[in-house]
């Protein structure tokens, strides 16, 4: 709908190499991952050269103050709760995403 291509893991190990293979430019991540956390893959992300400057959006259940993902230098860029709202999503796009990269009708 936003015209942005998304790649999708259902891991946080996957979505760690998935990040460094092709370096998009966001990533949404949900908390609550099987096998590694949101917390913890944010936390590699983060500390990792090639994709610490890849914005990371944190969506969860969780209430904002209960997601240690947000907190100190490997966190989290910004935080979605669940359920969200397309407007959300758009305001996040807008945000972080570059001009050139942004929709037309945004601009």
């Amino acid at each position: 709908m936003a015209g942005c291509a998304v790649l999708e893991a259902t891991q946080g190990v996957e979505a760690i190499a998935m990040a460094q293979r092709e370096m998009p430019s966001l990533i949404f991540l949900d908390y609550c991952l099987p096998g590694m956390d949101g917390w913890q893959v944010c936390q590699v992300l983060k500390n990792d050269p090639r994709t610490q400057a890849i914005p990371v959006v944190i969506i969860s259940g969780l209430d904002k103050s209960d997601c240690l993902a947000l907190d100190g230098p490997q966190g989290a860029d910004a935080f979605i709760a669940k359920p969200w709202e397309v407007s959300a999503i758009m305001e996040i796009l807008i945000k972080f995403l570059p001009g050139d990269r942004r929709l037309d009708h945004e601009r």
